[in-house]
């Protein structure tokens, strides 16, 4: 006979966890989907969680994995390692999902499975990626507290709205903050909130910051700093900050569902509970949001779980 699980967890990340976890809380039954790939897998220490702050992201994981298959809860059915292969719903409450081959089912979808990162071409880039080069200063910045220079990597639109909030942050970590636009015209890129870039450029450079337009052929990243290299000329920084452009893991399993997104790409979820456009399918994690942390994914985890356990609740108590 086929078991049929409570919930189908999409991503071993912090995200998935956190929703099995929830869901262990409730006597709800789940399995875990895991391909291995994670977003933080860079870098050497992960922050912003209490107890956790300044550790190796794998030994938590590894904790978390301990904490739900060989400690006291005994819902969560297994771990799957590998790729998902094909997800459908076949009626209201029922859902498969395939994985190395196998069909799984279950009442219910959470979609844990983050964003990829699309990095700028720039060669050199990725090898500083988690080390030197930083998309969260809240996750990678106290550690760089008091750097004589630091450099803002500016290729995607969506940071425009949000910049004062990033410079500002960078100008906490180091004394001297340049961002650097690849070969654009600051004032003339693509800005999704229409606002007027010339007098935002004005408004930062009237506090210190500098701007700075030349093309970059290449990035040389070191242990503790990092190079520029320009056409004749480079420049060193304790760090570059860089949140580039994303794209949903998974998208395609999602959209057949139901599953809406919003113009920046991520999920559009219903105002709360972690649901989606699609009855039964939840997200949790960076799929959802532009503010992308650790304990932040934790805390949408968490909420999804319970949120999937109410929704069953009601389906059972019609």
């Amino acid at each position: 006979m086929t078991s049929t699980y409570d919930c189908l967890i999409i991503g071993g990340g912090p995200a998935g966890l956190a929703t099995a976890l929830a869901l262990c809380r409730a006597l709800r039954t789940c399995v875990i989907f895991d391909n291995g790939t994670y977003r933080n897998a860079s870098t050497s220490h992960m922050h912003t969680v209490l107890t956790w702050d300044h550790h190796a992201p794998h030994e938590f994981r590894q904790a978390a994995h301990n904490e739900l298959i060989h400690g006291r809860y005994k819902t969560v059915a297994e771990i799957v390692q590998g790729n998902v292969e094909r997800v459908e719903k076949q009626d209201d409450y029922k859902f498969t999902v395939t994985s190395n081959g196998t069909t799984y089912h279950g009442k219910t979808i959470v979609f844990a499975s983050g964003v990829e990162d699309s990095l700028s071409s720039i060669p050199g880039l990725s090898d500083g990626w988690g080390e030197t080069v930083f998309h969260c200063l809240f996750c990678h910045g106290f550690e760089e507290r008091g750097s004589p220079s630091a450099g803002l990597l500016l290729d995607n639109p969506m940071v425009l709205g949000h910049l004062v909030e990033i410079a500002g942050m960078a100008s906490k970590l180091a004394d001297k903050v340049t961002i650097y636009t690849n070969g654009q015209d600051f004032t003339t890129m693509p800005n999704p909130r229409e606002g007027d870039l010339l007098a935002l450029q004005t408004r930062l450079e009237r506090h210190g910051f500098k701007f700075d337009s030349r093309p970059i052929t290449k990035i040389v990243a070191h242990e503790l700093s990092i190079d520029l290299v320009f056409d004749g000329s480079q420049t060193s920084h304790r760090f570059l900050s860089y949140f580039p452009k994303q794209t949903v893991r998974n998208k395609h399993l999602m959209q057949p569902l139901g599953v809406k997104f919003l113009p920046s790409g991520h999920v559009e979820t219903l105002p709360m509970g972690q649901a989606t456009h699609a009855p039964g399918v939840f997200v949790a994690g960076d799929n959802c949001t532009f503010l992308q942390q650790v304990s932040g994914a934790i805390n949408m985890g968490t909420i999804a779980g319970a949120n999937v356990h109410h929704h069953l609740i009601r389906a059972e108590l019609p």
